[in-house]
């Protein structure tokens, strides 16, 4: 893995990407911390999930959009 700081990656990032495409991860630091990590995409799914694949299997109860209680939304400090 390669380090390299925001300096570094601002002036060469057309270099940096391309060996990011050949698999290698970037730590990208700015005054000595990390800030970034840059990777390489996984893949997605090759066929999408179908729609409606927990269709059945739960319940949405009728108040679901109902405005929370107001204990509730102070207890999350709403």
């Amino acid at each position: 893995m390669l380090t390299v700081t925001i300096q570094d990656v601002g002036a060469h990032w057309r270099d940096y990407f391309e060996r990011v495409r050949h698999g290698e991860t970037i730590t990208v630091t700015e005054q000595g911390r990390v800030i970034a990590e840059v990777r390489p995409a996984t893949e997605s799914l090759a066929t999408p999930r179908p729609y409606g694949l927990c269709a059945g299997q739960f319940a949405t109860p009728d108040d679901f959009d109902a405005p929370l209680p107001k204990a509730v939304l102070r207890d999350f400090d709403l």
